[in-house]
Order: C-alpha cells, then structure tokens, then sequence
C-alpha cells in the first residue's frame, strides 16, 4: 500500500519552530546545510507512515524515534509551545451548490482510525456534513448526518475491508 501527498506542513517538530512547508513528490532529494531539518522530516515522515500503518492516525509512535523518551523530546527546544502541527491538505473538488460529492471507493486498510476535517466555509445560512458508505453505497449505521470534524473512532475497518465512500454534504436553509 503507499500514500501520497503533495505536500505536508510541520511546526514545533524538532529543528522546525516555525512552520515549514515541503512540496512532495513520488521521488525526493534532500539537500541542505548541517542542522536544517533533512533528518528530522525523514523521521517525521517514518512516523506518519508507522502511524497509518497501524491504522491510527491519531497516535504518533514516538516510542521508535531514536533519542525520544517522552513526547516533549520531539518538540523544538526554543519554543514554548507543547503543541506539535501537522497540516497534510488533500484536494477536494469545489461544489458551491446543494448536494453531496463523494470520493472515490476508499479500500478499508487506508483510512485509520483519524478524522476526517474540511478546511474551507460553509453558508452562513447551512452546514457540512459527512456520510460514510459502505462499497455497496449503504450507509454504515452510526455515520449518516454526521458533524465535521467526524471520529473514525468505533467504525470497525475489519467489517468494511472491501472498501467505503465518504459522502460531504453541502447544505443551505432558506
């Protein structure tokens, strides 16, 4: 299985306070000065990748970082902050009108047990939300109507190993 993103955004993770941006592609040369950052995103990447791997987006396994004993070791030492940001955008289609796009099947070992989030604007007069279907295009019970940001917590990816659709649905009240 492999994951592709076409850029990621770290702040407060070891050498970067401030927050960096790194455009990805499928192959990737890193080149810098001693103390720039190419070791820490390749352990940043390693585990983000161990974390989708065990299907768990939520929890980072700090545990295998070298040198890490608590999660205030990943953290940049200059900074004050105890929060460490990741921004990985993933494009979406644009609608403006009523109704509900939908990805394309989702094969169950690929999403974890994450969130899923919008950064964008709903109406002011209306609201996002999200479905969740199974491969059939049945809604999963427990997921119909739901609020966003919306928990993978409790859906059970065994059940649903053949794969899903998210549906994100635009709605306006007049």
């Amino acid at each position: 299985m492999s994951y592709f993103f076409e850029d990621i955004t770290i702040k407060n993770f070891k050498v970067f306070k401030s927050a960096k941006t790194f455009k990805l592609g499928r192959i990737n040369v890193l080149t810098g000065k001693n103390n720039s950052g190419k070791s820490s995103l390749i352990e940043f990447i390693d585990l983000l990748n161990k974390s989708i791997n065990l299907r768990n987006l939520a929890s980072f396994p700090l545990s295998e970082l070298k040198g890490a004993k608590s999660f205030e070791d990943c953290l940049n030492i200059q900074s004050k902050s105890k929060n460490l940001e990741v921004k990985i955008p993933v494009k979406l289609d644009y609608f403006d009108s009523e109704g509900e796009w939908l990805t394309p099947l989702i094969p169950g070992d690929e999403l974890g047990h994450g969130f899923l989030d919008i950064l964008g604007t709903a109406p002011i007069t209306g609201g996002i939300n999200a479905n969740l279907y199974d491969s059939n295009m049945n809604i999963i019970p427990g997921f119909s109507n739901r609020e966003i940001p919306l928990s993978f917590s409790g859906l059970n990816l065994d059940e649903y190993s053949s794969g899903f659709y998210i549906g994100i649905n635009l709605i306006y009240i007049s």
